[in-house]
């Protein structure tokens, strides 16, 4: 037993499940539990059941503030009252809506994982549960859910009961709300995990997710082929006068290197080693991690630095941010929506950011490089891949994105060529 002061409970070790009771208040104490410090008591309610209260975290409430509410507790049991047997019926009656805010704001994943979301994945996990699980089962009641339930839930979101197109309070922005199946699984998952910490909260005993089977999502096997990849480069040397040279570099940075579109527009030149070919991404979708590039890429982004006086590799034209107006270019030049240029060449396949990567990471199986490799190469999370080059790329990854970034290039260049000649006739 101690006097529970702030200092003694800034002086508890984290780690393990223990308590430490208060030597002037009986049966008031400080629980610890992982990384958690938590104010309890302990009482016996009238069937002489023992029970503990949880008040608090030591970081919400003083120690003053504890033993006030703790003392307030212990004289309505001593009237009969139970507040644990209480506390356990208010989060019967929770709601699915309720869960979810309980989820996002107090990190539930973390009860499961113990490790911090990216704050990317919590705001996609915010707009799902608005735009989704509020809209449809948000009312009712955790306990009540069934397997039924859920199954008819993903069956709405799949059928697009929950899709809408509207403007949002931004300049000529809309809100565009999608459904089909692979929404509906991406968004089965996380209730999943919330409902999972509805388990560990006790609301519920067995998860109903829990072997629940969910829509498989359609893989696109899209990538451009070798025509394909020269057509590209002729729409970028045709292009070349109409749109801003910052989306066309990120275009054929993006193919020469298979990296994610906010990899590449989020560039800045302190992200980049030159000496040893790789970028230095300080957060990627699989963490921190050093990610090889070829020479082609090499050169092209050598040529971008002479003329660059801003900290972005692809600067806003307004503004002192990064560029962000590649989808659209993207998409005109795959709808053939230009402004001057009629003889274009078409291409055959709509192309993404996601194309190009799928088309760098094609060419390198054409080139005979395993999986591993090609996981290496992408930054995909991969054992024995990117710890292998955490601190310095493998040279044998530089090396393969060496010859997977010459083809690429090859390709491209047959392709401004073919144009160049073209334009030069008439």
């Amino acid at each position: 037993m101690a006097n529970l002061t702030k200092t003694f409970i800034s002086s508890l070790k984290l780690g393990g499940d223990y308590t430490e009771w208060d030597d002037t208040l009986p049966c008031f104490g400080v629980r610890v539990r992982g990384t958690t410090k938590s104010w309890i008591i302990k009482y016996r309610n009238a069937s002489g059941r023992q029970r503990k209260l949880t008040l608090g975290k030591t970081t919400k409430l003083t120690p003053e503030q504890a033993k006030s509410l703790a003392k307030q507790h212990l004289g309505n049991i001593e009237k009969g009252e139970d507040p644990a047997e209480d506390k356990q019926e208010n989060r019967k009656s929770m709601t699915v809506a309720e869960l979810c805010d309980r989820y996002i704001n107090e990190k539930g994943w973390m009860a499961r994982t113990g490790k911090e979301k990216k704050s990317s994945t919590i705001t996609m996990d915010k707009s799902r549960i608005e735009r989704h699980v509020k809209p449809l089962i948000g009312g009712r009641k955790v306990t009540s859910l069934t397997q039924q339930d859920l199954f008819n839930f993903m069956k709405d979101i799949t059928d697009g009961k929950t899709a809408y197109n509207k403007e949002s309070d931004k300049l000529r922005g809309r809100i565009i709300v999608k459904g089909g199946s692979g929404v509906a699984s991406r968004t089965m998952g996380m209730l999943g995990a919330i409902l999972q910490y509805a388990v560990f909260l006790r609301v519920i005993t067995v998860n109903p997710a829990r072997g629940l089977a969910r829509p498989q999502d359609k893989v696109k096997d899209i990538r451009l082929q070798t025509e394909d990849i020269k057509t590209l480069g002729e729409v970028l040397f045709a292009c070349r006068n109409e749109y801003s040279m910052t989306a066309l570099n990120a275009i054929e940075l993006l193919l020469l290197t298979g990296c994610r579109k906010m990899e590449v527009l989020g560039l800045t030149w302190n992200m980049i080693d030159f000496e040893n070919q790789c970028f230095n991404f300080p957060d990627t979708k699989t963490g921190k991690q050093n990610r090889p590039f070829g020479i082609e890429a090499k050169k092209l982004l050598l040529q971008l630095r002479e003329n660059s006086n801003s900290i972005w590799v692809f600067p806003a034209s307004i503004g002192h941010g990064c560029y962000v107006g590649l989808p659209r270019v993207i998409a005109q030049l795959s709808e053939k929506k230009l402004k001057k240029t009629d003889k274009l060449p078409a291409l055959k396949i709509p192309i993404t950011a996601h194309v190009l990567r799928h088309t760098f990471a094609s060419m390198a199986g054409e080139k005979g490089y395993s999986e591993l490799t090609v996981a290496g190469l992408l930054g995909h999370k991969a054992k024995g891949v990117t710890h292998r080059y955490t601190h310095l790329p493998d040279k044998a990854f530089v090396s393969a994105a060496d010859i997977v970034s010459e083809k690429i290039k090859e390709l491209l260049e047959e392709g401004k060529t073919l144009q160049k000649i073209e334009e030069e006739k008439t």
